[in-house]
């Protein structure tokens, strides 16, 4: 499924925790579109339903507008 997720233009990142009581993962997407072809596509679609029930109990979707970004970066040290 990453690799799906990765193929998509506009795809920004995955990340996925088991801490061995729960498993928990976030997939982001950069546009709506790009969070669209992913919720749309053939396999993706093929394999939830597959494993509704069974690999997961539950699921959870939302999207969110950037109201602003802040980054730092350890490399950039005032040059």
């Amino acid at each position: 499924m990453r690799a799906l997720a990765e193929s998509i233009d506009g795809f920004i990142r995955w990340r996925d925790v088991n801490d061995g009581l729960e498993y928990w993962g976030i997939v982001m997407f950069q546009t709506s579109e790009a969070t669209a072809q992913w919720k749309q596509h053939p396999d993706h679609a093929r394999i939830h339903q597959m494993t509704a029930g069974t690999l997961y109990r539950s699921f959870s979707t939302r999207a969110f507008a950037s109201l602003r970004e802040n980054v730092f970066d350890g490399d950039d040290q005032g040059s």
